[in-house]
């Protein structure tokens, strides 16, 4: 990595994509219109401060390098989202590979891959340390929807029009986001026999590990991006796969 990839130009905005498939049980992208996007860490009854426990570095460490046993574990229940600089490579994670299979898709509750897509001003980029960043938003409730078509959506979508969310008061910029470039991050351990690695990873992925940071009972910190005006959803399918039935699908209830 060059000088110039060290930090962020200012002026400029700050966009990430991530690909996923509805039957990614972990993350449930599936139930993004009412949850938002949610980390593996979500419902998956771990320890809420493995991070703490860990360090931040191993943890990260973990979720892109994971081939001992007890780092898949952690990967299995990881804190983190991961987002790529390039476009392509989300459409390659959201299609398992296959991204010329995949097809734009227009009905919605039909789709079954998912591009996610966010852009955030640099201006709005606290920096914290080298390569690691907070970003602090309001969310916006309006946008929330029901999962499925079924004959309760529409009163599931007014309730959620009436909701005020209990921590920003969907107005406040009380959200907090903390945006990590391993590259950055890991550049001065790229000669480190157990970093080498994971910066080849994930300069290879152009990635960013994305920690969902609100506070929730006891200090701990939640597991989602809450539905939010700088960031939005885009509908694949893959050809050839079985249609979805979208009045049958669903991941079973999860809590923050």
């Amino acid at each position: 990595m060059n000088n110039s990839e060290k930090e962020l130009p200012e002026g400029s905005i700050l966009t990430l994509f991530r690909g996923d498939s509805i039957y990614n049980t972990k993350t449930k992208p599936g139930s993004y219109r009412s949850e938002g996007l949610t980390s593996s860490a979500f419902g998956a009854g771990s320890d809420p401060q493995n991070i703490e426990k860990k360090t931040l570095l191993r943890t990260i460490k973990e979720h892109i390098d994971h081939k001992k046993k007890l780092e898949k574990v952690y990967f299995r229940i990881s804190d983190y989202l991961a987002f790529s600089e390039s476009k392509s490579r989300a459409m390659e994670w959201a299609s398992g590979m296959q991204p010329e299979l995949l097809q734009p898709c227009t009905e919605a509750y039909t789709e079954t891959r998912y591009l996610f897509e966010m852009k955030i001003p640099h201006p709005l980029l606290r920096e914290i340390s080298t390569g690691i960043y907070e970003f602090r938003f309001s969310c916006n409730t309006t946008l929330k929807r029901a999962n499925s078509p079924g004959e309760t959506a529409f009163v599931l979508n007014n309730l959620f029009q009436m909701q005020i969310c209990r921590i920003c008061e969907s107005k406040h910029p009380y959200h907090s986001l903390i945006l990590i470039c391993p590259r950055m991050l890991l550049q001065e351990l790229s000669d480190n026999p157990d970093f080498v690695r994971a910066y080849e990873l994930t300069s290879k992925d152009l990635e960013w590990l994305v920690l969902p940071n609100d506070p929730i009972n006891f200090g701990l910190r939640g597991t989602r991006i809450q539905p939010a005006d700088f960031w939005q959803a885009d509908w694949f399918t893959i050809a050839g796969e079985p249609a979805r039935d979208p009045m049958v699908f669903s991941y079973e209830k999860s809590s923050d």
